[in-house]
């Protein structure tokens, strides 16, 4: 599951009016200030009859750019390492590795939004409003690939939850229960350490 929350097609943005007013929240403004985050989250999977079908839980780093480190800890042992042009998904109750060229192709949407400073292009489209209690909705529109929609929820100026939901309705909601932004974060962090007992496939050209 985790390594299919993560294949997302590269997302190019461009604001478009909508519910906007001139104090809105901004989230190119918002996404450009970051330079690392740290996090701690909850995801639940819901099919398209709203039916809960996984929760899991772990916690995230990233450093821009091009350092993120996503580890899934329970109920399954997952870690997603993308290194600059590198992406290594280990499945530690499988003992299994695979590295992978982390090219354009294949990268991932909102992960890059963190990665890197968004880019603006006629591709794709950004939608924001306020919803009734305070928080800031923003919908990419328009997706290509597994995920048709994603959407990001803001709070007092911080990410709350990112949502994103398929082509057959059913969706991932990833909530955090921690999210801190731009607290230094060394580079040993993504210097991951797998056992080196694990089977390794790499597919790197």
């Amino acid at each position: 599951m985790v390594y299919d929350l993560l294949k997302l097609p590269l997302l190019l943005l461009v604001l478009v009016p909508s519910f906007a007013s001139s104090d809105d929240f901004d989230p190119i403004v918002y996404l450009n200030t970051i330079k690392t985050i740290q996090g701690e989250f909850i995801q639940r999977s819901v099919n398209a009859s709203s039916q809960p079908m996984q929760e899991s839980s772990g916690e995230v780093f990233i450093k821009k750019p091009n350092n993120f480190l996503w580890n899934m800890k329970t109920p399954y042992r997952k870690t997603v390492l993308i290194v600059k042009d590198t992406i290594t998904y280990f499945d530690a109750d499988l003992e299994q590795i695979v590295i992978s060229d982390y090219l354009l192709e294949n990268q991932i949407s909102w992960v890059n939004l963190f990665l890197n400073n968004a880019e603006i292009q006629p591709t794709e489209t950004l939608q924001t409003k306020k919803l009734m209690n305070g928080d800031t909705q923003v919908n990419f529109n328009e997706m290509q690939g597994l995920y048709t929609n994603v959407i990001f929820i803001f709070n007092s100026g911080s990410l709350k939850k990112i949502e994103l939901l398929d082509q057959n309705s059913n969706s991932i909601n990833i909530e955090f229960s921690k999210f801190i932004t731009n607290q230094a974060l060394t580079d040993d962090l993504f210097d991951y350490q797998f056992p080196p007992s694990a089977d390794v496939i790499d597919q790197r050209q």
